[in-house]
C-alpha cells in the first residue's frame, strides 16, 4: 500500500500533493483539539475499556449520546474537503487544457510557417525560372533584331545595286539605239556611194581592151561591222565604259584591256544581238 501510495503521489501534480499534506495536517490538528477538549477518564472508564462487554455497551451508549453537533461538523468538514478537491481538480484540468491549447497553437503555427516557407521556395524557384527564360528570350530577340538590321542593310544594298544596274541598262540601251542609228546612216551613205562609183565606171571605151571588170565593193555596213581587233568576226560586243561596238563575241569574251577605237581602258563588256 505504501508503494502504491508513493506511485500515485508521483503521478499527481505537486499542487495536489501539497494540498493533501495540508489536509492531513488539518485533520491531525482537529484530532488533537478533540483530545485536548476531552475530560480525564475515571478509573471505571479504564475498566470498561479493558472489559469487552462493558466496552461494547459503553460504545453503544456513546453512539446514542452523540449529538447532532458532531454530525454537522463531520458533514461540513467532508463537504469542504470535497469542494477543495473539486476546485483543485478543476484548476488542474484548466491548466492542462491551457497547456494543450498552447501546444496545439504552437504546432499549428509551426505547420503554417513550414507551409509558407515551402510556398515561398516554390514561388522563388518559379520566378527564377521565369527570369532565366526572359533573359534567354531577350538574347534571342537581340540576335533576331541584329539579323533584321543586317537583312535591311543587305536589302538596301541590293536595291541600290538594282537601281544602278537599271540606270546602266537604260544608258546602254540609249547608246545602242544611237549606235544603231549611226550604223544605219553609214550604211545608207555607203550604198549611195557604191551606186555612184558603179555608174561612172560602167563604160570607158569602144574596144574590148577598154572594158574593165567592175567589182562591186562590199557594203559599208559590212565593213563597219567587222571586229576592230581580229578583223574577221562581226562586231557584236559593246565595251564599257567607252561604249564602242567594235569587237566580236570571241574577242569580247576574253578580257579586253583597251578599246581598239579610242584606246580607253575597259572594265566590262555587253553582248548585243543584232540579228
Amino acid at each position: 500500500m505504501a508503494i502504491e501510495s508513493q506511485h500515485m503521489n508521483q503521478n499527481l501534480p505537486p499542487q495536489l500533493i501539497m494540498n493533501r499534506y495540508f489536509m492531513k495536517t488539518n485533520e491531525g490538528m482537529y484530532k488533537d483539539n478533540l483530545m485536548d477538549s476531552c475530560v480525564p477518564l475515571q478509573q471505571a472508564s479504564f475498566a470498561k475499556l479493558f472489559d469487552p462487554i462493558l466496552a461494547s455497551n459503553s460504545i453503544d451508549d456513546m453512539g446514542m449520546r452523540r449529538g447532532p453537533k458532531d454530525s454537522f461538523i463531520n458533514n461540513a468538514f467532508g463537504s469542504s474537503m470535497d469542494h477543495i478537491q473539486l476546485h483543485q481538480l478543476d484548476g488542474f484540468i484548466a491548466q492542462h487544457a491551457e497547456k494543450v491549447r498552447f501546444e496545439v497553437e504552437e504546432q499549428r503555427e509551426n505547420q503554417w510557417r513550414t507551409l509558407i516557407t515551402l510556398i515561398q521556395e516554390r514561388v522563388l524557384k518559379q520566378l527564377k525560372a521565369k527570369d532565366e527564360e526572359i533573359q534567354r528570350m531577350g538574347k534571342i530577340n537581340w540576335v533576331l533584331q541584329q539579323r533584321v538590321k543586317c537583312l535591311c542593310v543587305e536589302s538596301q544594298r541590293w536595291r541600290d545595286l538594282a537601281r544602278t544596274n537599271e540606270a546602266a541598262a537604260n544608258s546602254l540601251r540609249t547608246d545602242l539605239e544611237r549606235v544603231l542609228a549611226h550604223a544605219g546612216e553609214e550604211l545608207r551613205r555607203g550604198m549611195s556611194a557604191a551606186a555612184d562609183d558603179g555608174g561612172e565606171s560602167s563604160c570607158c571605151g569602144s574596144s574590148d581592151e577598154g572594158w574593165r571588170e567592175v567589182v562591186v565593193p562590199p557594203s559599208g555596213a559590212a565593213v563597219m561591222r567587222k571586229c576592230k581587233k581580229c578583223g574577221e568576226g562581226e562586231a557584236s560586243v559593246v565595251l564599257l565604259p567607252c561604249r564602242h561596238l567594235c569587237v566580236c563575241r570571241i574577242c569580247g569574251t576574253a578580257m579586253v584591256g583597251t578599246c581598239p577605237v579610242c584606246h580607253f581602258i575597259t572594265n566590262a563588256s555587253v553582248h548585243v544581238n543584232l540579228s
